[in-house]
């Protein structure tokens, strides 16, 4: 079993509405649904600056194709993916959010499972 993961009230109700709303694959829902279970909630202040969070900036490293990228989870309205700033409800960010840097996750993509690392994470 894995460790479980960290997130804000605000982060938790979040995902709680997205699947709610089906606004995740089956797969997903499953996946994120058991890691709500175990969650630790906790409030902003006693996050740890190593968890994946809004107003974070994340690099993440694809085990699959050995590339590095790096993301910035913003909240749901001011995602701009060409500037490299991605909504904390995206496919990416609900893959590591609550996580912490070293962690290894296999994910399923719309594209397919891929394999991926969180290298670090940043407060910003």
């Amino acid at each position: 079993m894995t460790e479980p993961i960290i997130l804000t009230t605000g982060i938790y109700d979040m995902v709680k509405e997205l699947l709610r709303k089906k606004r995740v694959t089956p797969v997903e829902e499953e996946l994120l649904q058991n890691e709500l279970k175990t969650a630790i909630q906790v409030t902003r202040k006693e996050l740890p600056d190593d968890i994946v969070n809004v107003n974070r900036k994340v690099t993440i490293r694809d085990h699959a194709s050995q590339t590095e990228n790096e993301y910035l989870f913003v909240g749901t309205t001011k995602s701009k993916p060409s500037k490299g700033k991605f909504s904390i409800a995206s496919a990416i960010a609900l893959a590591t959010v609550g996580r912490k840097t070293g962690d290894v996750i296999e994910w399923p993509f719309k594209e397919g499972t891929r394999k991926i690392e969180i290298v670090k994470v940043e407060v910003v």
